[in-house]
């Protein structure tokens, strides 16, 4: 029978992906409880897996600074047992997700960088028994995949910001044919993320553009169809962060127009864009279970609604250094969302304790800091 503070680490899990992790609601499980479980490597992304377990990226440091690393995936099973996937020839791993074919998917750095100078990237595939399979034809010499997001039809995306080079995005297939395709972002700064919409295309954001010869920006928001065609939409100077399909058919971003805003974005590319003297300055969103969309920011948690309106909720979030503030957040199990906080540098100056945060729909937020060793 699982521990109830490991039901707690697999809610947490989910944290840093995004991922929605089912947790069984039947049982009482006291709040709070916190319990660590080590591994081998140096943490990165964490997934819920088809399978059950929960899966993520690593990173095992050499034995010395001379003999680098080498990238691993590792599993852990509920109750708790980790088992460690290395992957020959290849230094870290950019993303990772669950594909609809009941593997996960993950995107690999080369040997060394620029990725040009080093073993070619890849994309990579793991069973839930372990088998590990790298598809590598297809990418452009000197790719950088990094984000991956499952699309509609079963394929899955990539963000492929190559060193030096215009941004692109790349599609592999569930057989591991890869393809790639311009994004038309101009200036090297590279894509803010992915996001696959209710409509079956894909949305990515770029970091910044500065404005072309003619003297207008570039778009702020792109839009791939499945077979390749792009549009690009908007005239602010930078999105930040990466989008998210909401829950209203739309996609959601971060965008800053000389002020922060939170936009949206129709199918057909129509932009809204929704400020608030509360607003702070979003991290990240995320689609919550009550049909709006939720975000974190330095002193707040916030939610807008399909109609644009926003609340931000700073019940318990007293957070008065430098760096400190909200960071990632899942929908989690219920109608509850969850999130992490940075709240520890370890630096003498910086006392506040690491912590878990749970906030319900209506706004009420629960800081959990019992047991938490170390920033989450």
């Amino acid at each position: 029978m699982r521990s109830p503070a490991r039901v707690l680490l697999a809610a947490a899990a989910g944290l840093a992906v995004g991922a929605v992790l089912t947790v069984p609601s039947a049982r009482a499980e006291p709040v709070g409880a916190v319990e660590h479980l080590p591994t081998k490597c140096d943490v990165g992304t964490l997934v819920a897996g088809p399978d059950g377990n929960v899966w993520f990226s690593c990173f095992r440091p050499g034995p010395n600074s001379q003999s680098g690393g080498r990238a691993v995936i590792g599993r852990m099973t509920p109750d708790g047992q980790v088992r460690e996937f290395p992957i020959p020839g290849h230094l870290g791993i950019g993303g990772l997700v669950a594909g609809s074919d009941g593997d996960v998917w993950f995107t690999l750095s080369g040997a060394a960088y620029p990725p040009a100078k080093g073993r070619p990237s890849a994309i990579g595939r793991i069973s839930p028994g372990g088998a590990v399979t790298v598809f590598k034809a297809g990418l452009r010499k000197g790719s950088s995949p990094g984000e991956i997001v499952p699309g509609t039809d079963g394929d899955l995306w990539f963000a492929d910001n190559a060193y030096g080079q215009v941004p692109e995005v790349g599609r592999i297939t569930p057989q591991g044919t890869i393809a790639e395709f311009p994004t038309g972002v101009r200036q090297p700064l590279g894509l803010g993320g992915l996001a696959v919409g209710p409509d079956g295309n894909v949305w990515f954001t770029q970091v910044f553009d500065l404005p072309h010869g003619d003297g207008e920006p570039g778009g702020l928001i792109g839009r791939l169809s499945p077979e390749g065609a792009l549009s690009s939409f908007g005239t602010a100077p930078a999105a930040l962060g990466a989008p998210v399909a909401g829950p209203d058919g739309n996609v959601w971003f971060v965008a800053d127009n000389g002020k922060v805003a939170i936009d949206r974005v129709t199918p057909s590319g129509e932009i809204s864009q929704f400020e608030s003297a509360t607003l702070g300055v979003p991290s990240q969103l995320v689609a919550g279970p009550d049909g709006d969309v939720w975000f974190t920011a330095q002193h707040s948690i916030g939610r807008v609604t399909p109609s644009g309106e926003i609340n931000t909720f700073t019940d318990c979030m007293d957070y008065r250094h430098l760096f400190s503030e909200a960071a990632s957040i899942v929908a989690g199990p219920g109608e509850e969302l969850w999130f992490t906080s940075v709240t520890s540098r370890q630096l003498p100056s910086l006392g506040e304790p690491p912590t878990i945060g749970r906030v319900t729909p209506d706004g009420k937020i629960t800081l959990i800091k019992a047991g938490i060793r170390s920033e989450p």
